[in-house]
């Protein structure tokens, strides 16, 4: 908080500048701006954190409780957003260094060049704020949703309408650990063609380990270089 007050005052002057180079509707751009902005930081620093937090807090606490009928008391500011925050700033420190996530990295480096590098500049480009709702906002929050709504609703729809009452194990078991099947069906794609490409390429080096002993000369031996005398030196330069 402290940093965005000092980064605010220093680029108060260049916005009241820009701001005075607006013929009409000065204010109105500001307005919109303004709420563009705060919508984009407040998501940025408060929903996508909290819902990434929330996120892992379900998938890790049933690995770490003792029964599927216990279920802890999460707070949703000390445990989930902080936790959150420090999952978002690295995948976001990631992300700038293109060690993962590439299309998302190809973006941002797009609108950062497009509003010149200066967060002035992105403040006042409504253009630049459509291009991050779209292309780096929405699909962080549409997955981000998906995995916390849908599993949820999956296992509530299943416990009352197909699972009789009277197996409250399986009940228990499926809202603790429904994150996990969605996520597990999410990868099932994902993971199956890089497990097949290791399997081959494993295979392959056993292959060639095991058959392929005839293309290294075992039983050469390189006779040592003779010490070249003045006289044949002489006698080859003639």
């Amino acid at each position: 908080m402290v940093l965005a007050a000092v980064m605010l005052g220093e680029a108060l002057p260049t916005i009241v500048a820009r701001l005075s180079a607006f013929e009409r509707r000065r204010w109105l751009q500001l307005l919109i701006s303004a709420l563009s902005s705060a919508a984009l930081a407040s998501v940025g620093f408060v929903l996508i954190p909290l819902g990434l937090g929330t996120l892992l807090l379900r998938l890790v606490q049933p690995l770490r409780a003792r029964s599927v009928f216990q279920e802890p008391i999460v707070s949703l500011v000390a445990d989930c957003w902080s936790l959150g925050f420090l999952l978002t700033k690295m995948i976001w420190c990631m992300v700038q260094m293109d060690m993962a996530l590439h299309g998302m990295h190809l973006e941002f480096c797009a609108v950062w060049a497009e509003v010149q590098g200066s967060l002035t500049n992105l403040f006042f480009d409504l253009r630049a704020h459509r291009r991050i709702w779209r292309s780096l906002i929405w699909p962080l929050i549409e997955v981000i949703t998906v995995h916390l709504v849908f599993p949820r609703a999956v296992a509530f729809t299943l416990i009352m309408r197909c699972i009789p009452e009277a197996h409250e194990l399986i009940h228990a078991a499926l809202l603790m650990y429904c994150y996990h099947l969605v996520l597990g069906v999410r990868l099932w794609p994902v993971a199956v063609p890089v497990v097949q490409s290791w399997l081959v390429n494993a295979q392959q080096r056993m292959f060639d380990a095991k058959y392929l002993v005839a293309t290294e000369l075992q039983n050469f031996h390189p006779l040592e270089a003779c010490p070249v005398s003045a006289q044949q030196r002489t006698a080859a330069k003639r």
